[in-house]
């Protein structure tokens, strides 16, 4: 089964370049980390959302592929931000 993690979200609306409605469940975005960025534009890699939870901003991700994630890209409170092309959509925090 491919890698989940979960995040605390915040999405970017229109204005600030994101998107006019929010991604829904099913979507697929690139994921970059703030903090490994260089690294990022390397690999990057592809997650779909698997569930919302629009009441406390928690978002379940699934990598696309089966692959091993360092662990330091995905321990609690690295920053990420999910794209569509090249807009960002949403930046969050791994919980």
């Amino acid at each position: 089964m491919n890698q989940l993690i979960k995040t605390h979200i915040q999405w970017i609306g229109k204005e600030f370049g994101g998107r006019k409605k929010r991604p829904t469940e099913g979507a697929k975005h690139n994921i970059r980390w703030q903090r490994y960025i260089q690294e990022s534009f390397k690999d990057l890699l592809d997650v779909q959302i698997i569930e919302i939870n629009s009441e406390n901003n928690v978002v379940t991700l699934q990598f696309s592929k089966n692959i091993i994630v360092p662990s330091k890209y995905i321990t609690s409170g690295q920053l990420i931000e999910l794209l569509d092309a090249y807009n960002v959509v949403g930046i969050g925090k791994i919980i």
